[in-house]
């Protein structure tokens, strides 16, 4: 169980940054930073739809 968290965080750390790596390349910095920053937005508007839809249940 551990050694999966392990594996997850290690992956969500190094795959953006090998990804906005090899973008560099071909788009440049600002434009591959500008792919990165529209990704996130992207997760972060999908996770925030999804906690409004589905509210976390607190202990009290």
């Amino acid at each position: 169980m551990i050694s999966s968290l392990f594996v997850v965080a290690y992956a969500g750390i190094s795959v953006p940054v090998i990804g906005v790596g090899l973008l560099t390349e071909p788009m440049g910095l600002e434009g591959a930073a500008f792919v990165f920053i529209a990704c996130m937005g992207a997760l972060v508007v999908s996770a925030a739809g999804y906690l409004l839809r589905h509210p976390v249940a607190t202990g009290v």
